[in-house]
């Protein structure tokens, strides 16, 4: 049977007791939930090995936008893409008519 290693007490001897009750106080929820955290880090640590290999373990660099922006101020001498193509005005319309609406914000 694994052993807690705090108490070196079966795990399966300390949630068969919890089962009966915790009388013992704080002490005894204390060694409780040491026994069940362990119990569960030996559960996980299984599945933690097999994606440690995966892409997100290792994050890249930049991305393809980041890169897209880099290139684009190299292209243009520093100017941002931002700065380059101004936000185009919202219009909002009615959806029955398509008539322009009154502004309402400020």
């Amino acid at each position: 049977a694994p052993l807690d290693a705090r108490s070196a007490r079966p795990v399966e001897e300390l949630l068969r007791t919890s089962a009966m009750g915790l009388s013992g106080g704080l002490a005894r929820k204390k060694e409780l939930f040491t026994a069940q955290r362990a119990a569960w880090k030996r559960g996980i640590v299984p599945r933690l090995l097999l994606e440690s290999g995966a892409r997100y373990h290792r994050p890249l660099h930049s991305t393809d936008a980041t890169q897209f922006e880099n290139d684009f101020c190299m292209a243009t001498g520093g100017v941002p893409l931002y700065k380059a193509y101004p936000k185009e005005e919202v219009v909002l319309r009615n959806p029955k008519n398509g008539l322009v609406v009154a502004s309402w914000a400020p």
